[in-house]
């Protein structure tokens, strides 16, 4: 459901592979960060993948 509705968006796959690959190479060093600020970064993410 979530690739048919990249697909008929029109928009690039890489719009949001780029910030999934990103995301999850921020998983790891999210331990060395405060718990509010990785929780930020996660919301962040989710939201510009919901919004683009």
């Amino acid at each position: 459901l979530y690739l048919s509705k990249v697909v008929s968006s029109g928009r690039p796959i890489y719009s949001h592979v780029l910030p999934l690959l990103y995301l999850k190479n921020m998983i790891p060093n999210a331990q060395k960060l405060p718990r509010i600020l990785s929780a930020l970064l996660v919301t962040m993410f989710t939201s510009f993948l919901i919004i683009f």
